[in-house]
């Protein structure tokens, strides 16, 4: 999946977008990688492959696909908490037809 991945500074590939109802509410986590940052390069003592992330949101994310590159947007939230708020699509997942 990472093979001719290319991620510049900002964006992150959808690996995996899980979305359920709970007392009424819908729910959404994705699940994403992306590169590591300058500061983790230089204090980590080891930077191998990319970092994985997950991010919970109430949006409606029914557009995303796994393989998807996006750039996601916050706002400060809840006791100043980055909350997800949004995404723009860089480029769309290539869709395989079997």
């Amino acid at each position: 999946m990472f093979e001719n991945v290319k991620l510049e500074d900002g964006e992150v590939l959808i690996v995996g977008v899980y979305t359920y109802a709970k007392n009424g509410k819908n729910g959404t986590t994705i699940s994403f990688v992306r590169e590591f940052k300058s500061w983790q390069i230089e204090r980590g003592l080891r930077t191998d492959g990319v970092y994985a992330e997950t991010e919970f949101t109430h949006m409606d994310c029914t557009g995303l696909q796994v393989g998807d590159i996006v750039r996601l947007a916050y706002q400060k939230g809840f006791q100043g908490k980055a909350d997800l708020i949004g995404y723009s699509l860089v480029k769309r997942a290539a869709v395989e037809k079997g």
